[in-house]
């Protein structure tokens, strides 16, 4: 089953999730980090926030598609 998460990458909190016990989960990154500002902008950023959001749901899959990434 596939659940998309509809809502702008920098607001994505846990309880967007409908995360279910020993579920596989994914995560896709397709040409949206870099839109994000990183911490050359701002200590705070959106980010690590979401790097770090997307580590702590344990996907067994990530991908991540960008057209340039050099940061």
């Amino acid at each position: 089953e596939f659940n998309a998460v509809r809502v702008p990458a920098s607001e994505v909190q846990l309880e967007d999730f409908e995360l279910r016990p020993d579920e596989a989960v994914a995560v896709n990154f397709a040409l949206m980090l870099h839109h994000i500002p990183d911490e050359s902008v701002n200590i705070h950023n959106h980010r690590d926030r979401l790097l770090r959001l997307a580590k702590h749901i344990s996907p067994k899959v990530v991908t991540l598609v960008e057209q340039e990434f050099n940061t």
